[in-house]
């Protein structure tokens, strides 16, 4: 693990074109030529470029989560929208050469060990890690890569400790440690999981200039994140409260944390190895798991 940076980045520069920056230097470190991406989401368009760009020779298929896909199979639902669902599941080809499949991360609508490289930035944990992460095992090759990014706990740190002196509530969600997310990824079977995490501070010469990058980059951060905050607006008095207890940099601007942690594992064999006593163990989980019906498409 490498420890933590913190970077002061200029307050105009977009929070997606750093993360792409970073993606791309640990690529090129990654010496790996794969010849099927997945890319996980649909936000991070410039990184969906730039893999592109940097795998000319590879067939990259974009998994955008549509919450249509998320529907549970029953008998009506398939008798009313196969056609419908059909549309929806079977991939396309955009004008861009990206084949563009919907559907959730918990569900994804791919063969067993169909591609070497699945790429996530800011959207896997959106979905449920102990759904989404066996799920991407299942469609990662033995000795593909995996590489993902997402904030960590310390993300919006300032803006959490100016709302705590306003009340009790919670207005901001708590983002998962890369420790606990290293454990799922051995979990869910993948192998030498590697986590890095930078702590990266834009500074703002005012509240507004503040809220406006917020709002730049909102779809940057998951929908769950706010689930819980209260649904009235504040008064004048408590908005007030809240931005003299801002925490300032000594010069007077104010800063928003970001805590990136990125990960990158390899896929493993499904099948597990036999132990020295030559027996082959298989967790209960493993056995109870139960892949969902691929909705066929027509020929």
């Amino acid at each position: 693990m490498k420890t933590p940076l913190k970077h002061d980045v200029e307050s105009h520069l977009d929070l997606e074109n750093y993360l792409i920056q970073e993606f791309k230097d640990r690529l090129d470190i990654i010496k790996y030529s794969p010849q099927q991406i997945l890319f996980l989401g649909s936000k991070s368009l410039g990184l969906l470029n730039f893999l592109q760009n940097k795998y000319p020779g590879a067939k990259i298929i974009q998994l955008d989560p549509d919450p249509i896909g998320r529907i549970q199979d029953s008998p009506l639902q398939n008798k009313i929208l196969k056609n419908f669902f059909q549309k929806i599941f079977c991939p396309t080809k955009s004008s861009s050469q990206i084949l563009q499949i919907s559907g959730s991360f918990e569900q994804i609508p791919l063969a067993k060990n169909s591609v070497n490289m699945i790429i996530s930035n800011l959207e896997i944990f959106d979905s449920d890690l102990k759904k989404s992460l066996p799920e991407i095992s299942r469609v990662l090759n033995k000795n593909g890569l995996l590489m993902l990014s997402f904030p960590g706990p310390d993300t919006f740190l300032e803006l959490r400790l100016a709302m705590a002196s306003m009340d009790s509530q919670a207005h901001i969600g708590i983002f998962p440690d890369m420790h606990d997310l290293g454990d799922q990824l051995l979990a869910a079977r993948f192998k030498d999981p590697v986590m890095d995490t930078e702590k990266i501070s834009f500074n703002f010469l005012s509240i507004q200039d503040l809220f406006k990058f917020i709002k730049k980059n909102k779809k940057n951060i998951r929908k769950k994140a706010l689930l819980d905050r209260p649904k009235f607006l504040y008064g004048k008095h408590k908005w007030s409260a809240w931005q003299n207890n801002y925490l300032k940099n000594p010069d007077g601007t104010y800063p928003v944390q970001f805590e990136i942690n990125f990960a990158h594992a390899w896929g493993t064999d499904p099948i597990q190895s036999k132990d020295p006593d030559g027996y082959t163990r298989v967790s209960l989980e493993i056995l109870k798991k139960t892949q969902p019906e691929r909705i066929p498409c027509p020929k």
